[in-house]
């Protein structure tokens, strides 16, 4: 249904926000049909990196790479389009719009006879949302906006998805309905990028898993990893 064989580099990514310094020099290789874990305490980049990757934020320095194709310099629509889909923290979904609305607005870069199959397809994973389609987004739960979110970013059909807190403010159930989903995607090809807080549930589902501290990566290596040693997250998060 979705994915690639491009991989998603990131090479001595430096980025500012508000004129500061925020990454430096951040390198990162994200693979296709695989969780890669983005982990840190607040503060420590993860959400411009992902913002940066997407487009939503300028990069000062460095490299984005999807396959031979850079990023650096296009425009958030056309990231999205050529296979990254962000999705972001907070459950920010087009309230006022129904909820069927919301995920046709995710296929707008679709032929128009293409776009029901689409939207089916995305709900044949989140069958929750079918007896809400049309009820507006701003009613439904927070679990449920995050999952007609997951649900756009599938419509956009990405090769690569950026997932901004996942478990946010959710009930651990819904946690683990929509960690599950992450993982079938990723058995079906699709590359997902994770920033979660609850390291556990990341180490738990992602291959890889990438540490970062005060804007630069302190560890890059597999899940299991960290799991043996919790002294490298036990650094990061007090630094």
């Amino acid at each position: 249904m979705m994915g690639g064989s491009e991989k998603l580099d990131i090479r001595n990514l430096s980025v500012e926000r508000g004129g500061k310094p925020v990454l430096h020099d951040v390198s990162m290789t994200f693979l296709p049909g695989e969780i890669t874990a983005l982990i840190g305490a607040n503060g420590a980049g993860k959400s411009t990196t992902v913002m940066s990757v997407a487009g939503a934020l300028p990069v000062r320095n460095g490299e984005i790479m999807l396959g031979s194709s850079s990023l650096v310099g296009t425009s958030a629509d056309r990231i999205r389009r050529s296979g990254v889909a962000l999705v972001p923290e907070g459950h920010t979904v087009l309230r006022t719009l129904s909820v069927l609305d919301n995920l046709r607005a995710a296929a707008s870069h679709l032929p128009h006879d293409k776009v029901n199959q689409a939207v089916d397809d995305a709900l044949s994973l989140f069958p929750e949302l079918s007896s809400r389609l049309h009820i507006p987004a701003g009613a439904l739960s927070g679990g449920q906006k995050q999952m007609v979110l997951i649900a756009q970013a599938i419509i956009s059909e990405p090769k690569f998805m950026l997932v901004d807190e996942l478990s946010l403010g959710l009930a651990p159930v819904i946690v683990n309905r929509l960690a599950d989903t992450l993982v079938e995607l990723a058995d079906e090809g699709m590359g997902i990028v994770l920033i979660e807080q609850f390291t556990s549930l990341a180490l738990k589902i992602a291959k890889h898993a990438h540490v970062m501290e005060r804007g630069r990566i302190v560890f890059s290596g597999e899940s299991q990893e960290l799991l043996d040693d919790h002294s490298i997250l036990h650094s990061a998060y007090l630094a």
